[in-house]
């Protein structure tokens, strides 16, 4: 797809690009000077993808317990979800919100 060109040709030249992330409030610092640095920082805003654990090796099926002595396994609760912070330091920064970013414009 174009999005995905788009993404790839950006992060080949070297930028990173950050999903599913806000900056944390007050951290965004930018410098007096155009030579320094803007600082900010940044956190995820959604839990990391959790893989799922693997089957059994015995079990035929997903639904076949008898490799596990028949009784009912129940999924661990999930850990309280803690996002992760970043300091970032960048010569631009650009921010693009909501469902489908408005960047027609910038000839992107």
């Amino acid at each position: 797809s174009f999005g995905a060109e788009v993404q790839a040709s950006l992060e080949s030249s070297g930028i990173e690009l950050l999903f599913n992330t806000e900056v944390v409030p007050d951290s965004f610092v930018v410098p007096a000077s155009l030579a320094a640095p803007i600082k900010l920082r940044v956190r995820s805003t959604k839990r990391p993808a959790e893989a799922p654990p693997p089957p059994p090796a015995a079990a035929k099926s997903p639904f076949d317990l008898s490799a596990l002595g028949g009784k009912r396994v129940s999924k661990p609760a999930a850990a309280p979800f803690e996002p992760a912070e970043r300091e970032l330091e960048c010569a631009c920064y650009m921010l693009a919100a909501g469902r489908d970013a408005n960047t027609a414009k910038l000839e992107l």
